[in-house]
C-alpha cells in the first residue's frame, strides 16, 4: 500500500493527494450521513486513523480469524477517541445491528484526580486517570456514532490451503445503499472503506456477488473506495490506475 501511495504521488504530484485524519472529518461524516453526500473531490484521498483505532481493528480481526465467525462493528467517537464495539453475527448475513449506548463519566479518585470512564451499555470499555485541573477544563463531552463495519473470516483454498478473504457481498452493498449512512467498512486482512459521493447511484440491476469488485464499486456505483494495511493510512483506489485487488490472497 505504501508503494501505491508513492506511485500515485509520482503520477499525480504529491500536492494532488488530500491527506486527512478521520477524526478531523468526523463532523462532515455526520453531515454526509444525513443524506447530503460530498463531491468526489471533497473526500480526502488518504485517510489516517489513530493507533488506538488500529489496535482495536487488529483485535477484532484476530477474534474473527480464530473462531471464523463474522462480526458486526460499530465505530463511535467518545471524548476524543475511537470506540469500536463488536458483535458476532448469526447465520443470516443481513443481520440487524444491535442497539448500543456509549457514555462517558468522570469518577473522583481522591481529591485531585478523576477516572475518565467510557462505557458501552454500562460496561467499561476504557478508563484513564486525569488530573482534576484537566477535568475542569472539559466544557463538553462529545459522543458521536460514526459508521458500521463488519469482518469476513478467511476461507482456505481446498487445493493449496492458502487463506483468502471474501470481498463485500451483494447483500452488504444493497444494505449500504439502502441506508443514509455515508461510510461503511470491511475488515479482512486489510481495511476497506466505502464512502458515498454525490454521484453514487443504485446499480439498476439485481446485484450478484460475482459483480462486486473494487472497480465496479468505484466506476459503476461511483463510491469512493479505500484500502489500507493495518496500522497504515487507507488510500483511495484511483480511477484507471492499478488492477482490481478486491480478491487479494494472503501470501
Amino acid at each position: 500500500m505504501n508503494k501505491l501511495i508513492e506511485f500515485l504521488q509520482t503520477l499525480l504530484g504529491s500536492n494532488s493527494l488530500q491527506k486527512r485524519s478521520f477524526s478531523s472529518i468526523r463532523s462532515k461524516v455526520s453531515q454526509w450521513s444525513s443524506g447530503t453526500y460530498p463531491l468526489y473531490a471533497d473526500v480526502p484521498d488518504i485517510i489516517e486513523f489513530s493507533y488506538e483505532f488500529w489496535a482495536r481493528v487488529t483485535d477484532i480481526y484476530r477474534h474473527t480469524s480464530k473462531d471464523l465467525h463474522e462480526r458486526a462493528i460499530r465505530v463511535w467517537w467518545a471524548d476524543g477517541e475511537f470506540v469500536l464495539t463488536e458483535s458476532v453475527r448469526g447465520s443470516e448475513r443481513d443481520v440487524v445491528m444491535p442497539k448500543q449506548t456509549v457514555t462517558v463519566r468522570f469518577d473522583p479518585v481522591g481529591t485531585d484526580r478523576f477516572d475518565r470512564v467510557i462505557l458501552v451499555d454500562s460496561t467499561i470499555y476504557a478508563k484513564k486517570t486525569m488530573q482534576a485541573v484537566d477535568v475542569a477544563k472539559v466544557k463538553r463531552v462529545e459522543v458521536q456514532f460514526l459508521f458500521n463495519m463488519h469482518t469476513h473470516p478467511p476461507v482456505k483454498d481446498p487445493r493449496t490451503g492458502a487463506p483468502s478473504y471474501p470481498f463485500f457481498s451483494a447483500v452488504d452493498i444493497r444494505g449500504f445503499l439502502r441506508t443514509p449512512s455515508a461510510v461503511t467498512g470491511l475488515v479482512t486482512d486489510k481495511l476497506w472503506l466505502l464512502i458515498k459521493t454525490s454521484k453514487t447511484q443504485s446499480p439498476g440491476v439485481d446485484l450478484q456477488d460475482y459483480m462486486i469488485t473494487s472497480e465496479y464499486l468505484r466506476d459503476t456505483l461511483r463510491l469512493k473506495v479505500f484500502c489500507g494495511t493495518f496500522g497504515k493510512s487507507v488510500v483511495v483506489l484511483q480511477p484507471g490506475y492499478g488492477e482490481d485487488i478486491s480478491s487479494d490472497t494472503t501470501p
